[in-house]
């Protein structure tokens, strides 16, 4: 047996230039519910049973024209999400999971990544997203990124820093252990 229940009140309203919109009593919902049930078999004698299974929408339905207007979504999607917002999320991530000092892990591991840079082939996406990621130079410039706002000087300081072959340890003495220590080798090949 299946039944379908159904009811639907409107209302319209009118507007300017004649747009109607259909507004409810504060508290409508729709909602459809619908079950399935099948027996199950079973060899025993005056015996059955029965496997049954509901499913249950629901959805309020608008009672205000305020309702209508896009909030939320069209609001966060003007703004683009900085490499300096990044940064600002994988410091946090760092700090809540045991590294002494987000910052200064993070630009630890920036600087060591432009010292030893990955072998990039361009088919590991991993290591083209730590690239991308931990080589602040490597930012959209503004003439490319409308909403560009650039990345803060300390970073491309740590990546200047590995460049030049200065020491990543000691010039943030504040990251006990490297980030990039967690999944990276450094192989040095004997060149004779």
């Amino acid at each position: 047996m299946f039944r379908v229940d159904l009811l639907l009140i409107f209302s319209t309203l009118s507007l300017v230039r004649g747009l109607s919109v259909l507004l409810y009593p504060q508290g409508t919902v729709f909602q459809i519910t619908f079950g399935l049930s099948t027996p199950v078999e079973l060899n025993l004698r005056n015996r059955a049973m029965v496997y049954s299974v509901g499913f249950q929408l629901q959805f309020t339905l608008p009672y205000n024209l305020t309702q209508f207007e896009p909030t939320i979504v069209p609001a966060r999607s003007t703004r683009d999400l900085t490499l300096e917002d990044t940064y600002a999320s994988i410091e946090n991530l760092l700090d809540e999971n045991g590294w002494n000092d987000g910052r200064e892990c993070l630009l630890r591991s920036i600087c060591e990544l432009a010292e030893s840079p990955l072998e990039r082939d361009g088919q590991d996406f991993v290591e083209e997203v730590v690239h991308l990621l931990l080589t602040p130079s490597e930012d959209l410039p503004e003439a490319f990124d409308f909403n560009h706002r650039s990345v803060h000087e300390m970073y491309h300081e740590a990546e200047r820093i590995g460049k030049e072959g200065g020491d990543c340890i000691s010039a943030y003495p504040d990251c006990i252990k490297s980030p990039l220590d967690s999944f990276t080798e450094v192989l040095r090949a004997n060149l004779q």
